[in-house]
């Protein structure tokens, strides 16, 4: 059994570094969807069945948040209560013990960083998110996933300080273009 769960997060590392290098917004989402079917299958395996569920919901989420992200429409609020109110009934019936509580974590943050719209704070939550499944994850013993989390992490850093450099430049180019006139 453990065999399976090393395949199946070498396939994640795959996918993870495939979703890393490309920039076609379509792929990298069906390629966040595999990687969220394979974490799916190390949780089964290892038992985790709260850390199952919860990804499974947060795949759904990251599904309906996209097909309204296509039609260029913000999720209401209810949508977002909804899946906080799903993500807190699983962990209340399928607690197992302490360390639940990253996961727990880990889902609301998600849940609510991809609902609103500025990407520095889904940025931001991004990398949280790989500080608290590495440790889920060491905790559960899925340890070949961490070396995932850590890509996604690094990836997000990387992507949240070009941001930053982006905002940096255009508002030094709006301040001389200022004083040029």
């Amino acid at each position: 059994m453990q065999i399976l769960v090393y395949i199946l997060s070498a396939f994640s590392i795959i996918t993870i570094l495939l979703s890393a290098i490309l920039k076609n917004k379509t792929t990298i989402m069906f390629l966040y969807v595999l990687d969220d079917i394979w974490l799916i299958g190390v949780y089964l395996l290892l038992g985790k069945y709260l850390g199952m569920v919860l990804v499974g919901i947060l795949t759904i989420k990251t599904l309906v948040f996209y097909l309204f992200s296509l039609k260029k429409i913000k999720p209401n609020i209810w949508m977002l209560i909804l899946f906080e109110a799903l993500i807190i009934g699983a962990s209340i019936f399928l607690w197992q013990n302490w360390f639940d509580i990253f996961m727990l974590v880990n889902s609301i943050l998600m849940t609510y960083a991809t609902w609103q719209d500025n990407v520095k704070v889904l940025k931001i939550a991004c990398i949280v998110r790989c500080c608290l499944l590495m440790t889920y994850n060491t905790l559960v013993r899925a340890y070949l996933y961490v070396v995932s989390n850590f890509i996604e992490g690094v990836s997000s850093t990387i992507c949240l300080i070009d941001i930053f450099k982006k905002e940096k430049i255009s508002k030094s180019q709006v301040t001389k273009d200022s004083k040029d006139k």
